[in-house]
Formats: C-alpha cells, structure tokens, sequence
C-alpha cells in the first residue's frame, strides 16, 4: 500500500488563513485609527465650546482677564505715584 499527501493543498490554505487574519487586523487597525481622531475631534470642539461659553460667562458677570488686570494695576500704580509727587 502507498498513500500520498498532497502537500500544496494544506499550505493554500495556510496562507490563505494567513491572508484573512492579516486582512482582519488592518482592518480593525484602520477602524482604531479612524475612532482615535473622530475622538479627538470631538474632545476638541468640546474644549472650543466649553470654552467659549466660560469667556461669555465670565464676561457677563464683569470677570476681567489677567492682562486688563495687570494694565489697571499699572495704571493705579502711575496714578498713585502722580499723586503723591502732586502732595509734596
């Protein structure tokens, strides 16, 4: 009795499956790609609108930025400098 295997039919196969699991991971990695930058994406236009509602708040209740703090502290500093070289 002689039997013969036939070799090229199971390594078809192999690298076919091969092929497959290849396929299905860059598949799932592109889809991870795209979901990581739609979040950022999203995390982004929250952070503007978040923001921006803060700055109108803010605004509305007479809240001032630090720069417009800091020119008004120079400015009462000048003025206080002035008057007291006027009271002597």
């Amino acid at each position: 009795m002689h039997f013969s295997i036939d070799i090229s039919y199971t390594l078809t196969q192999s690298v076919a499956m091969s092929d497959t699991k290849a396929k299905i991971v860059d598949d799932v990695t592109r889809l991870l790609t795209g979901a990581g930058v739609a979040v950022q994406a999203a995390r982004d236009e929250i952070d503007n609108v978040v923001g921006a509602h803060l700055e109108s708040f803010l605004s509305q209740k007479g809240v001032v930025t630090r720069d417009e703090f800091d020119a008004l502290v120079s400015l009462v500093e000048k003025l206080r400098a002035e008057l007291d070289a006027l009271k002597n």
